[in-house]
């Protein structure tokens, strides 16, 4: 009797002892399957927080990289809604600032450059590849503060429109505004003898 009870002791070990690896492998499929759905919810956590954080954070970096610096020709937008009525509200715009701009208590003059039908539309490398733009992006300084507007498709040069400009970009930058100059090619050299 000693040595039966031994004996099935030991049979229902061995019966326990073998179900438990198939037992096991359920359980790692389970927790494998959790860990699955942990990570989606990680993943959309992590991708909700970046597009929260990069539709937050991303404009402000770039807004922050295109900021107007003495020495470089950046994109900047003038908003003409905000000074007044425009038909055309908003005017992407190549800005440059002079070297040691920021340095001194200085006024310095502006220089408005229209460029000419060709370089109408949406794409600002294109007003920065020929007159005054043209040279600031090959390199050449100049003691002007100088403002190069795009015009839009299929449109002309809005006197008004462009006296805004003048008059906003005279209030916001350290502007001489008894030397103001316009100038331009084209379209743009008769926008700038556009009587007004």
């Amino acid at each position: 009797m000693g040595s039966s009870s031994g004996t099935c002791r030991r049979n229902l070990n061995e019966v326990a002892t073998r179900g438990e690896p198939q037992r096991s492998a359920a359980k790692r499929r389970r927790d494998l399957h959790l860990d699955s759905v942990d990570l989606l919810l990680v993943l959309a956590v992590v991708l909700l927080t970046g597009t929260l954080v990069m539709g937050l954070v991303w404009p402000a970096l770039t807004s922050w990289l295109n900021r107007p610096r003495p020495g470089a020709q950046v994109h900047v937008r003038f908003d003409a809604s905000s000074e007044g009525e425009s038909s055309t509200p908003l005017i992407d715009h190549l800005l440059y600032l002079p070297e040691g701009y920021g340095r001194r208590d200085r006024k310095w003059p502006l220089v408005l450059y229209l460029h000419g039908v060709g370089e109408r539309g949406n794409d600002l490398q294109k007003v920065g590849r020929s007159g005054p733009p043209g040279l600031v992006t090959e390199g050449r300084a100049f003691p002007v503060v100088l403002v190069s507007p795009q015009c839009p498709a299929g449109r002309r040069w809005e006197p008004d429109l462009l006296l805004q400009q003048i008059n906003h970009d005279s209030s916001k930058y350290r502007v001489d505004t008894d030397r103001v100059c316009v100038t331009g090619f084209s379209m743009g050299g008769f926008a700038a003898w556009s009587p007004r």
